[in-house]
């Protein structure tokens, strides 16, 4: 009978044992997993960093063309209208003197 108890007892400090061991591991575990978590967080926020850079910098570049094209149109469109009062100065003269005259 002597024997069992100690046979039980040797079972149960082997238990005792893996189930230390289990959650020593299991701790390791989670410390890798954390750290993975991390450097997968930092790499997903250096990729977004680095796509919202390159966004900006194509918005940046759109919004100048776009302010080249506007410029340009608006001093052809000045040019237009100083070509077209000086070719037509006189009868818009006329045309507003004879509107004020008339009444």
């Amino acid at each position: 009978m002597d024997m069992v108890v100690n046979r039980l007892s040797e079972i149960e400090a082997q238990a005792v044992k893996i189930i230390d061991a289990a959650a020593q591991e299991k701790k390791e575990l989670d410390k890798q997993a954390d750290a993975k978590i991390k450097e997968f967080d930092a790499d997903v926020d250096a990729k977004t960093a680095q796509t919202l850079n390159e966004l900006q910098a194509k918005l940046k570049e759109d919004m100048a063309v776009e302010l080249a094209r506007l410029k340009e149109e608006t001093k052809n469109l000045v040019a237009n209208l100083e070509a077209d009062y000086d070719q037509n100065h006189k009868k818009l003269a006329d045309n507003i003197l004879k509107q004020l005259i008339e009444g």
